[in-house]
């Protein structure tokens, strides 16, 4: 019987399983930052000094930034970026930027990376609630931050989606 003046231990196999979530989404955020910070300066040099180009770069500034510290808790968590990994994302990304750009019209090559940056805020919110669950205070207040600071950069980049409709020229255009 439970003794109502112990605190409760929890279960070894669910902490062993938020131990598991939050590696993995640890590591999916760290490659959406990586993502994140590559495209957004790709898609804002091709954009220059318009709306949607100072959006991106504001959110490629904050993948930047934060990028130190989802290492320094990877490191933590004994979470070593993994060759293969990195291998991939790169394939992806240069796949991304020789073939699929030139194919892609810029307005939709911007919402694509705009897919990608929302993509991270799913990633980090889930990796919240995982960290909330599993008592992880420093890390969910690293996340509550960093969503605090991401979420109206992204809405920014969705907001400067209309420069587009202005723009049509440049919307229509093929970057490569």
């Amino acid at each position: 019987m439970h003794d109502p003046h112990e605190p409760e231990r929890p279960d070894p196999e669910t902490v062993e399983n938020h131990q598991r979530m939050i590696r993995s989404l640890l590591e999916e955020l760290m490659q959406s930052e990586r993502s994140a910070q590559l495209h957004c300066i790709r898609e804002a040099r091709r954009l220059g000094d318009t709306d949607p180009g100072r959006a991106l770069r504001a959110c490629a500034a904050h993948a930047r930034q934060v990028n130190s510290e989802l290492r320094r808790f990877a490191r933590e968590r004994s979470i070593t970026r993994g060759r293969l990994g990195r291998v991939v994302g790169r394939l992806f990304s240069r796949a991304r930027a020789s073939v699929l750009d030139r194919f892609v019209d810029e307005e939709r090559s911007y919402r694509g990376t705009l897919v990608g940056l929302r993509h991270g805020i799913d990633v980090a919110l889930m990796l919240q609630h995982a960290a909330d669950a599993s008592g992880q205070v420093e890390l969910a207040g690293f996340i509550t931050r960093w969503l605090d600071e991401r979420k109206p950069l992204v809405d920014d980049v969705a907001k400067a989606m209309t420069w587009f409709a202005l723009h049509p020229d440049v919307a229509l255009a093929h970057p490569a």
